[in-house]
C-alpha cells in the first residue's frame, strides 16, 4: 500500500535526515562513523536505522544507495554502502543497482 498516497502526502515535501534519538531534533550530521546532533550533542552509530526504514514504510519498499545517501543528507559515497550493510537488509542487484529491502 503506498502510504504517502493514502494519506495525501506529497513525498517532495517530507522532512529528511536522521532524527535524533535523544531529542528528537533533525538532522543529525554523520562524521567519522558516528551521527552526531547539532542541538544536544548525543552521538550514535545506529541512528540511521529508524531513518531507512521511515523510507521503506513510507516512501517505497526499496531504497538504493543513492536514495540512502539524500535522504539522511549522507554526503560519502563510500559511507553509504558500508551504513546499509551493517543493518541485515535483503539486498538484490550489483554494483550501482544495487538496492536494499527489508527482509
Amino acid at each position: 500500500m503506498d502510504v504517502m498516497k493514502f494519506i495525501k502526502i506529497n513525498p517532495d515535501t517530507t522532512l529528511t535526515g536522521v532524527h535524533c534519538p535523544q531529542c528528537g531534533s533533525l538532522p543529525m550530521i554523520y562524521h567519522w562513523g558516528l551521527w552526531r546532533c547539532p542541538v544536544c550533542k548525543t552521538t550514535s552509530d545506529t541512528a540511521h536505522h529508524q531513518a531507512v526504514e521511515d523510507y521503506i514504510y513510507l516512501i517505497k519498499p526499496s531504497i538504493t544507495n543513492a536514495e540512502f545517501r539524500k535522504f539522511p543528507h549522507l554526503t560519502s559515497v563510500f559511507s553509504a554502502p558500508r551504513l546499509l550493510g551493517q543493518m541485515n537488509l535483503q539486498h538484490g542487484g550489483e554494483k550501482k543497482n544495487r538496492y536494499y529491502i527489508k527482509p
